[in-house]
């Protein structure tokens, strides 16, 4: 986003809490916009609670440097920092917050997280937000559920790259090779964190029925966790006698070549909010099957398979299925993303709400 606003004419001041040493491929992204850091060192333990809580005000010194018109924020202590900062400002620039995350239950967000959003919501008076974009209906509907509100609510789908999600034979093949999966192998993947929100229990037991039908498909597992859940997951893998058929990584840069590599690609989770990595795999042209959680299938549309969560028969017949018709699935999911989900649309849809918010309800 703030990269495609420099390109389209905007000045951008993109701030981040510390520096995580990211990537050049990431940072390439950002050319053009000035990338300030919040904190010159990550606290350790308790006291990064501290360092949240006090971030507003270098946060302040950077709004009345740069002067913005608009501060967007995203994510929790992010949003909650900069309220705080806007709100300390006699002529304050607009300011809108940003919600990604789909759902609270399930225990899937913990206090450390709700904190500063409760406290948004406690303190709406003090703390004015102009405007509100959520990723997700869900997103939206869990942040007016627990009093956190703007005088602009807008949901905004995040965009896919699909210049950089693209299919690739030569990637595939280059990737297959490198993790040892034969070119014959149906290969199924998923992409996400190791963590209890994205059910991969359930996605073994479904796969574990997938082998019946197909005795030498494999499943990629992309993503890290907690070392004891991790370990919980291979220990529930080895139970069902799937062990030598699961392939783990846990980081991966280039994950055009991961999506382009799979068969079928699932997301089995129990709440999401807009699933990015189900649209980055259907932008490579992979048949996908998802879970019926959060935007999933407003995202896959009629281009892909839609079940219930926690539904393992459920899950192992679509996967099927999707092994059974690939070419009904493949290139039209490429093209819904490039329709409807592409970065440029996020943009503009973006820009608008900041329009919306400095015609009207911040003069």
């Amino acid at each position: 986003l703030a990269g495609e606003l420099v390109k389209k004419g905007h000045e951008v001041c993109f701030v981040t809490l510390t520096d995580n040493g990211d990537s050049p491929e990431y940072l390439q992204l950002l050319d053009g916009a000035e990338r300030r850091l919040l904190f010159k060192r990550r606290y350790p333990g308790p006291l990064r609670f501290v360092q949240f809580s006090r971030g507003w005000r270098p946060f302040r010194r950077l709004i009345m440097e740069f002067k913005p018109d608009v501060v967007y924020s995203a994510l929790e202590w992010t949003n909650w920092i900069a309220a705080r900062a806007v709100a300390s400002i006699s002529r304050p620039p607009a300011f809108i917050a940003g919600m990604r995350t789909g759902t609270w239950e399930l225990g899937g967000v913990p206090w450390r997280r709700r904190y500063p959003n409760t406290c948004l919501a406690r303190h709406a008076s003090r703390v004015p937000i102009d405007g509100l974009i959520a990723n997700s209906r869900p997103g939206l509907e869990t942040a007016h559920r627990i009093g956190f509100q703007a005088s602009i609510n807008r949901v905004v789908f995040n965009g896919i790259d699909t210049n950089r999600f693209k299919p690739d034979d030569k990637t595939r093949a280059a990737f297959r090779d490198q993790v040892g999966i034969a070119e014959s192998t149906m290969l199924i993947g998923t992409v996400g964190r190791l963590d209890p929100q994205k059910d991969h229990q359930n996605l073994f037991t479904a796969f574990s029925s997938v082998r019946e039908k197909h005795s030498t498909a494999s499943l990629l597992c992309v993503g890290s966790g907690p070392h004891d859940y991790a370990r919980s997951l291979r220990n529930v893998a080895s139970e069902l006698g799937i062990s030598d058929a699961v392939h783990w990584l846990e980081h991966c840069t280039d994950m055009a070549s991961v999506y382009s590599s799979l068969d079928c690609f699932v997301q089995s989770s129990l709440t999401e909010g807009f699933p990015n990595v189900l649209g980055e795999a259907m932008s490579c042209g992979v048949p996908c099957v998802a879970t019926d959680v959060g935007e999933s299938a407003s995202l896959l549309g009629p281009e892909g398979l839609v079940v219930p969560h926690s539904d393992s028969d459920r899950l192992a017949k679509a996967i099927l299925d999707s092994l059974a018709e690939p070419s009904r699935f493949s290139s039209a999911a490429r093209d819904r993303v490039k329709e409807h989900f592409s970065v440029n649309a996020m943009v503009e849809q973006t820009v608008f709400v900041f329009e919306e918010v400095l015609r009207g309800v911040h003069r």
